[in-house]
């Protein structure tokens, strides 16, 4: 991982600045996970993730919020893409180092959160059922539908659909919890161009430097 110092537009953030981040930080990560955990294979075992490397325009649809974003994917790695209002926010998932990151370029500085050990590819304690329905293009790739039904420890469930291709990439779901409103997710990929990703989308760009959330630096860049 390249990181450094380098000039930026303030030296601290405000701290609704700050807590917004970190509520968008924790929500992009959990579909980051459930998208590595949903694959063709069956789910009576933690399902595999896809061994090949792609890219993707991901477009995600969750109570009333639409979210769209380029995707970068390699065994272990991800990273998401998404123009917001004071420029473009990138996070990078890295199971191989059990680390997230969240880029925050017109500021040059990054957030790094470690991931729990139910984040690794795996959800401790839940289990996961699926059932072939049949053959179903997305967005002109080839894919197989499934039922599929993901229960949690705590008896709560994930249930609808997922769509794979023959490489195991989900290209598609279409979700309800069972909770007190439900909630409903809906993801679709587009323009998917399977090959070689740059291994650098996948590293802190050389220039950024680490902001806290918490601490005695909580708010201001590390040093």
């Amino acid at each position: 991982m390249k990181g450094g110092r380098d000039e930026h537009r303030s030296s601290s953030c405000p701290s609704l600045f700050s807590l917004t981040v970190s509520r968008v930080f924790r929500t992009f990560r959990a579909f980051i996970l459930l998208l590595l955990l949903v694959t063709v294979h069956s789910w009576a075992a933690p399902p595999p993730v896809p061994q090949v490397e792609f890219s993707a325009e991901s477009v995600t649809e969750s109570d009333g919020v639409t979210l769209q974003e380029k995707i970068y994917y390699a065994p272990g790695m991800l990273r998401k893409e998404l123009e917001v209002p004071h420029g473009k926010q990138i996070e990078i998932t890295r199971l191989d180092k059990k680390v997230a990151w969240l880029l925050m370029t017109e500021e040059h500085l990054y957030l790094e959160q470690a991931l729990a050990a139910g984040d690794e590819g795996t959800s401790a304690g839940m289990t996961f059922e699926q059932t072939a329905v049949g053959e179903e293009p997305v967005n002109g790739i080839p894919a197989t539908k499934y039922r599929a039904v993901a229960t949690q420890p705590d008896g709560r469930t994930l249930s609808g659909y997922v769509w794979s291709s023959k490489e195991g990439i989900t290209v598609k779901m279409d979700l309800v919890s069972d909770g007190t409103p439900a909630t409903h997710l809906l993801v679709e990929y587009k323009n998917l161009q399977i090959g070689k990703q740059a291994p650098s989308l996948f590293e802190i760009p050389s220039g950024y430097r680490r902001f806290s959330l918490s601490g005695s630096n909580a708010g201001r860049p590390a040093p």
